[in-house]
C-alpha cells in the first residue's frame, strides 16, 4: 500500500488551512520505494485549485492525501535526501493519485495544471515549520 493511511487526521484551521495531525504524519511510498513522511504538524492547503473550479475538482477531494505530499515536497524541495526539481516533485503527485485510485482525467487536468502554474507555487515555497498541537 503506497499510502499507510490514506484518510489522514487533518485540523481545519481559518483562511482554507490545515494541518496535518496523523500520529507519525503522513506516509507515502512512491513506486521507487522512496518513503515520504509528512510530519505531524505540517500546514497545508490541500490542494490549491481556484474557487471556480471546486464543483468539480474540491480542494479536499480523494486526491487531498496526494496534495499534502506534494506541498511538502514544494517546501522541501527534497526527498529522501536528495534534491528533487518541480517536476519529480508533480510526478510523485500524478503517481500518488493513481495510488489512490483518482480517476484518470482528474489526475490529467490536475497535473496539467501544475506544469502549467506550478512554476510560482515551487518558487515561493519555503522549508515548513511545524504547527503544535493546542
Amino acid at each position: 500500500m503506497p499510502f499507510q493511511d490514506d484518510t489522514p487526521l487533518l485540523e481545519k484551521l481559518r483562511g482554507g488551512e490545515w494541518v496535518v495531525r496523523q500520529p507519525g504524519g503522513l506516509v507515502y511510498t512512491t513506486n521507487a520505494g522512496q518513503v515520504i513522511t509528512v510530519p505531524e504538524g505540517f500546514e497545508t492547503n490541500l490542494a490549491s485549485i481556484p474557487a471556480i473550479f471546486w464543483p468539480l475538482l474540491p480542494r479536499d477531494g480523494d486526491y487531498a492525501p496526494a496534495a499534502i505530499v506534494h506541498d511538502w515536497l514544494y517546501g522541501q524541495k527534497e526527498m529522501a535526501g536528495q534534491a528533487i526539481t518541480r517536476g519529480q516533485a508533480d510526478g510523485v503527485m500524478l503517481e500518488a493519485m493513481e495510488a489512490l485510485g483518482v480517476s484518470w482525467w482528474r489526475r490529467r487536468v490536475i497535473w496539467g495544471a501544475l506544469r502549467v502554474g506550478g512554476w510560482w507555487a515551487w518558487g515561493k515555497a519555503k522549508r515548513p515549520e511545524l504547527v503544535e498541537s493546542n
